[in-house]
């Protein structure tokens, strides 16, 4: 007997998500696909009216997207709707779908987690600056941090919370924060892996995988990206915030080296 499935694509914030996600709408045409606003996640800092906006910003999207006002409802409403094939997406992470009656194919990109950290640093500076003067008052976490201080201090900044923000790509990627071999978690439970430096042959791969042609869309840089020389407190931050990301970019690009992108 047949069994239906999904493809659930597992977004990690500033690692070609964007790109990602235009891939594989454009590799699925003709699937439906069903987006799940960002859970509610912990920010360090962050005034309680900060925390109101962002809660108040999901459910609005819960409701735009679903009819609904819970995280549970959400995915109840995806499980009436959802057809073989059709895609699942959002930042969301390995085991978060619960769509009873189908078995998912995951399929992911994953950057190097100290270029990952960059880009977020950037990214949340321009964030910041657009801020209106009464939101720019009462935020006071990651935001304004990497308004306010330079690369190193903004590595210190996060490392000081690592308790929330280490080894992000292996939650998102494993659903949990640690993994003792990441490469085998990759090839037993993704249908497509690779990372954004080796963009290229992701896209093949899964041009192949699919039976029809992938287009290949350039992920965004951000204008103000430039190289920073990192001193050696940085990289000892790094390593002890990123330990399990490395290794799992590390694990992921011998893989794609290989020859290997996928459950085989």
């Amino acid at each position: 007997m047949s069994t239906d499935r999904l493809f659930v694509i597992i977004r990690i914030p500033k690692s070609g998500s964007n790109t990602l996600r235009t891939i594989i709408g454009d590799a699925l045409k003709d699937a439906t696909t069903h987006s799940m606003p960002n859970p509610s996640k912990p920010d360090g800092g962050v005034s309680f009216l900060e925390t109101l906006r962002v809660e108040r910003g999901r459910i609005r999207r819960l409701w735009k997207r679903h009819n609904v006002l819970t995280e549970d409802q959400g995915w109840a409403r995806i499980a009436q709707k959802a057809r073989h094939g059709d895609i699942v997406r959002g930042h969301i992470g390995y085991g978060d779908p619960r769509i009873p009656g189908f078995e998912f194919d995951y399929i992911t990109i994953i950057r190097d987690p100290v270029q990952r950290l960059m880009s977020e640093y950037y990214y949340s500076r321009r964030g910041f600056q657009k801020r209106s003067f009464l939101r720019k008052f009462y935020n006071r976490g990651r935001l304004r941090a990497a308004a306010t201080y330079d690369f190193s201090d903004y590595i210190a900044y996060v490392h000081d919370r690592r308790d929330l923000y280490a080894n992000r790509a292996t939650r998102f990627i494993t659903g949990s924060a640690t993994c003792d071999d990441p490469g085998a978690f990759l090839v037993q439970n993704y249908f497509h892996f690779g990372t954004l430096e080796q963009i290229d042959s992701y896209v093949s791969s899964l041009s192949e995988k699919l039976g029809h042609p992938v287009g290949l869309v350039h992920y965004n840089k951000s204008h103000e990206r430039k190289d920073i020389a990192l001193s050696a407190a940085d990289i000892s931050r790094l390593e002890d915030l990123y330990s399990e990301d490395m290794k799992l970019h590390q694990a992921a690009s011998a893989l794609v080296a290989a020859g290997t992108t996928g459950r085989q």
